[in-house]
């Protein structure tokens, strides 16, 4: 592996907004950033005057970018800014159970919600409030994703089923069946096929209209994470086995497949396994564009990889030992090269891999992070405390020193 780029971890006390909006009755709140691998923090205070300007102590420089976004500097970090927001809507998720998956409609109006106790649900992006319960899997919904065309939703769960729904009346038309939990979904180009990877072992490759297995990659060890690269410089170019005609948008196609100590490229359309290369156990996927994609690990590590270039990583970097539990890629208005990522200590943040620099998502107090989305204009995370929240990115400048 290459070498681990390490940043400092910064911290906030997760409800510091309710002082900054209310000057009158506001509380110090407490600030902390601790060297990678160092046995203390530099701990500090934020004051809010009446006036509503900020005052930090003990080293720290705090300023407001907005009404949900602060820039804070330290004197021993004088070339490092943090910049966080907090959310601007927050609510419960929509079921009983703690949410595991999140997923936005690709017109931003629509999210689709799934979690433990067979729950699922289309929530409305404006208020986060329910429109439709998708019920049918029993047990955790681990994974759920929208089609491009925003009206089908994809899920699956611990009942070895992934279900294709209709976001518009919650119809359950076609469902696929493995041997095994299915921990996670991949939608091929406009959605006649799909991917879905279990603990049977296997990745498979489904039709939608018939609800036909067209192939069934076995792997070493069981899948638990899938993403989907454009990448024909690496694939075969002439395909010998007889293309089933059932089967849609696999030209060029890679499978990044995760599982126990390993990465695994697969040419979808010749259905061989390309290359491999073992990694410390990852835990998240996420594609950045048609050859880049970013892995998540259990050590903490977040890594950016080229599948034209797979012996290792183009940027490894971590900032804590916290295991890595959502990732997904942030919008180019934020980060040209950016991830957001959540982990188990309830730490969320854009990390830039270009500059190397981090914008805190704040609101979860220790909670760890179940899932992440993004659009354009903003980030949704959910955490372990069956919380929702937004952090629109109109109000996050882009990081920088």
């Amino acid at each position: 592996m290459a070498e681990v780029r390490t940043l400092p971890a910064f911290s906030v006390q997760h409800d510091w907004q309710v002082d900054v909006h209310n000057p009158a009755e506001a509380q110090p709140f407490w600030l902390a950033i601790r060297p990678y691998g160092a046995d203390r923090s530099y701990h500090g205070k934020c004051k809010v005057n009446r006036d509503g300007t900020l005052h930090g102590t003990d080293g720290y420089d705090v300023h407001k970018l907005g009404e949900n976004t602060l820039a804070i500097k330290h004197e021993a970090f004088a070339d490092t800014t943090w910049h966080i927001s907090c959310p601007v809507k927050e609510d419960k998720a929509p079921f009983n159970g703690k949410p595991l998956s999140v997923d936005v409609s690709p017109a931003g109006d629509l999210l689709v919600c799934s979690g433990t106790n067979g729950s699922a649900a289309i929530l409305n992006t404006s208020d986060l409030k329910p429109l439709r319960h998708l019920k049918g899997h029993k047990g955790d919904v681990h994974t759920c994703r929208f089609f491009p065309s925003g009206e089908v939703v994809l899920t699956a769960g611990a009942d070895w089923r992934a279900r294709i729904w209709s976001a518009v009346d919650s119809s359950n038309p076609v469902s696929f069946t493995h041997a095994g939990a299915v921990r996670d979904v991949a939608i091929v180009d406009r959605g006649r096929n799909v991917l879905s990877a279990a603990m049977d072992g296997r990745v498979r490759l489904w039709d939608c209209g018939t609800a036909a297995c067209l192939h069934s990659f076995e792997m070493d060890a069981n899948p638990t994470a899938i993403a989907l690269l454009t990448c024909p410089d690496i694939v075969s170019s002439n395909v010998e086995r007889v293309i089933h005609e059932r089967e849609a948008g696999t030209e060029g196609r890679v499978v990044v497949a995760a599982s126990l100590s390993r990465i695994t490229l697969i040419d979808l359309r010749a259905q061989h396994a390309l290359s491999s290369v073992q990694v410390p156990k990852p835990s998240a996927l996420c594609a950045f564009d048609d050859v880049h994609f970013a892995s998540g690990h259990e050590n903490g590590h977040i890594s950016l990889w080229d599948c034209r270039k797979f012996s290792e990583p183009v940027v490894t970097v971590s900032r804590w030992e916290a295991p890595v539990t959502a990732l997904t890629r942030a919008p180019v208005t934020v980060a040209s090269r950016g991830a957001v990522v959540g982990a188990a200590d309830g730490s969320c943040f854009v990390l830039d891999v270009d500059s190397l620099q981090t914008h805190e998502l704040s609101g979860s107090n220790l909670d760890p992070i179940a899932c992440v989305c993004a659009t354009p204009q903003s980030v949704v995370a959910a955490a372990a405390d069956s919380r929702l929240r937004t952090y629109t990115f109109g109000a996050i400048a882009r990081p920088a020193a």
